[in-house]
């Protein structure tokens, strides 16, 4: 149950949440409250200019929108650089998110090689999402 805590537009904060909320309700999923808190590389992609999300320049909003999350009683943090995105998260921004709170985070965006996600890993992360360098060379993490 992802929440766009990074945006600073409450629809997708909450309202798309609202207008889904029965349907999920009978879908019987099990719905994990989580914050999706978007990076954008100072919005020079389309989703952070669309979201307004948080840039990437601002890395102590960062660590605040994650604590928050955890304060507001989400159960998981997805910092996402964006899709397809040339550079991941800064690590300085990952250990300090990780030191600041107890859930467990998840990255993604710009994770391109199995080092990379080892390193996502020692800097705190729980779970590394690769999607666009999977889907370009599927044998890429098995030759790292």
């Amino acid at each position: 149950m992802l929440s766009l805590l990074s945006s600073r537009d409450p629809d997708l904060i909450a309202g798309q949440h609202i207008q889904a909320a029965h349907l999920l309700k009978a879908s019987g999923l099990e719905l994990i409250p989580t914050a999706y808190v978007l990076v954008g590389h100072d919005h020079n992609t389309a989703v952070a200019r669309v979201s307004n999300s948080i840039p990437i320049s601002d890395p102590d909003l960062i660590v605040s929108t994650v604590l928050a999350a955890e304060q507001m009683g989400k159960e998981l943090v997805y910092l996402e650089a964006g899709s397809g995105a040339n550079a991941t998260l800064d690590s300085d921004v990952l250990m300090r998110c990780s030191a600041e709170i107890q859930i467990p985070i998840a990255v993604g965006g710009g994770i391109k090689t199995m080092n990379a996600v080892k390193d996502i890993w020692r800097l705190g992360a729980n779970i590394a999402v690769v999607g666009t360098a999977i889907e370009q060379d599927m044998e890429l993490f098995f030759r790292s």
